[in-house]
């Protein structure tokens, strides 16, 4: 049973989350893989960043959308850290050998959309399959990214307390190789079902030693926190 620990938006709780600081730290700290998140900002490039707006990680206000990518480098993220490019993210990661957990964002499915086009273009641009998983909260685009790459590993992200069957379902129709729930959600009875389903389950997140020791014993696979190092395998 393969597990493995994912440093939330790099190392969330050790550096200014989703930057190269935060990266680098997860890589260091014993992540297996490093997960963030991408917008599509006003020069239609990838960046890597949480929310839609500035507001709550940078100095900056407003739309990462409306910000071309020097104006969006011009803020402050955190402790001197910039906004960063998905292209400057995953050379960092693979520098450390480590995988690339890359979640496509969008406040509409419209954006989602355009998001995920230009992730497609960023995929065949490099070859990179083996070295990034690709996730989201848009089930339609990663069963699009999917149609299109279908040995990329991919998760649907879901926030909902369902009957295990019901996860189970919605992650095999969106053709995706797994789920990424939050804890709260996972039983023994998912893990089950998914085990006979062939599919991997992903945790997020947890930042105790009680929550990671439990998701760990199920057999979860994915093992997600801000705190990479904290916890062992």
């Amino acid at each position: 049973m393969e597990q493995y620990i994912i440093g939330h938006r790099g190392a969330a709780g050790l550096a200014p989350e989703n930057t190269l600081k935060a990266f680098r730290i997860g890589c260091e700290n014993g992540a297996d893989l490093v997960e963030c998140d991408i917008h599509l900002n006003k020069d239609k490039e990838l960046v890597v960043i949480h929310d839609n707006t500035l507001e709550r990680t940078t100095n900056g206000k407003g739309w990462v959308r409306d910000f071309t990518l020097k104006e969006l480098q011009s803020f402050d993220a955190g402790q001197g850290e910039k906004i960063s490019t998905l292209t400057e993210v995953f050379d960092l990661v693979s520098s450390y050998k480590k995988k690339l957990v890359i979640e496509i964002k969008g406040e509409s499915w419209e954006i989602a959309q355009e998001t995920t086009k230009k992730l497609v273009e960023f995929i065949k641009s490099r070859d990179i399959l083996a070295h990034i998983r690709v996730v989201s909260f848009w089930h339609q685009a990663i069963t699009n990214i999917k149609t299109i790459f279908p040995t990329l590993k991919t998760e649907v992200i879901m926030m909902i307390g369902l009957p295990p069957e019901e996860l189970i379902s919605l992650i095999l129709r969106s053709n995706a190789d797994g789920g990424a729930i939050r804890y709260d959600y996972i039983s023994p009875q998912l893990i089950s079902l998914a085990k006979n389903n062939n599919l991997f389950i992903a945790a997020w997140v947890m930042n105790d030693e009680d929550s990671f020791n439990y998701m760990k014993s199920l057999g979860v696979n994915g093992l997600t926190t801000d705190l990479p190092g904290r916890f062992k395998l």
